[in-house]
């Protein structure tokens, strides 16, 4: 379940944090969008989206990208980030699975992702998955069962 999303640059939000948790901090079962038209409920839906869009580019982006007419990552990065900006787009998921938290940090500049982080519970602490940037990757070791 998403405890909260943060999103910075992406369509109107310049910098809003959205909490999707109860006052015991525990993920919310059932989240409901209610307001007046153009304050962002769409937006707020298209994030996630925007998710799955960037699931479904990593799955093809190697080999099938091109023979398919899929979105491309510069199309994603097009579509959701807030015209005008000149900052980064970032965007990050917070999430709960069996009650343990974790999050899923996205940042893109206008043509590219930029920065990719993913931290979970790894045994019994939360732990780094994967923290990748342009100038270094940092996969965990314990992940895989030898370095090959």
């Amino acid at each position: 379940m998403f405890e909260y999303v943060t999103l910075k640059n992406f369509k109107s939000f310049e910098n809003i944090t959205i909490d999707f948790r109860d006052r015991q901090k525990k993920a919310k079962p059932l989240i409901l969008l209610l307001g007046p038209n153009g304050i962002g409920k769409s937006n707020i839906v298209s994030v996630f989206e925007l998710l799955s869009d960037l699931f479904d580019t990593m799955n093809v982006r190697d080999f099938l990208e091109s023979l398919l007419s899929r979105k491309d990552i510069e199309d994603i990065i097009h579509e959701n980030k807030m015209i005008g900006s000149t900052d980064n787009m970032y965007i990050e998921f917070g999430f709960s699975i069996n009650e343990k938290s974790g999050t899923y940090i996205v940042e893109t500049n206008d043509t590219q992702i930029v920065h990719e982080r993913l931290s979970y519970i790894l045994v019994k602490n939360k732990s780094l998955y994967f923290d990748i940037t342009q100038d270094k990757i940092n996969i965990n070791r314990k992940l895989f069962a030898t370095k090959e």
